[in-house]
């Protein structure tokens, strides 16, 4: 693999990473803001013996989507953190790999010659 793909790779990976970052994001304002807002005017407007019950339910909803954006949020980070711990050992299989090619294009491999 070269320098260039493993760049590549990590930078792809780093991509998918902000995306669900981004998604989490939405999730948390969708959560907070839009269901939030539909729950207060449900329970602003709607009386009858059943109302609270279907808040209840879309505060158990709001809840799961805030679960689901901060889970989305750890795999992020796991995923960042995974992509580095890959680049640096691609990194340095490179390395040596290229330190073991200069090697043998020298002659430096301490064997007789003949």
């Amino acid at each position: 693999m070269t320098y260039s793909e493993i760049q590549f790779n990590y930078s792809q990976a780093i991509k998918q990473a902000s995306t669900l970052e981004s998604i989490a994001k939405g999730l948390d304002k969708r959560a907070n803001n839009d269901l939030s807002g539909i729950l207060n005017n449900v329970n602003s407007a709607w009386k009858s013996d059943s109302a609270p019950a279907y808040i209840s339910k879309g505060n158990k909803v709001k809840t799961d989507i805030l679960t689901t954006a901060k889970n989305l949020r750890a795999i992020a980070s796991s995923i960042r953190t995974i992509a580095k711990n890959v680049r640096d050992a691609e990194l340095e299989a490179l390395r040596i790999a290229q330190e073991r090619s200069s090697a043998a294009a020298g002659g430096g491999g301490g064997g007789t010659s003949w």
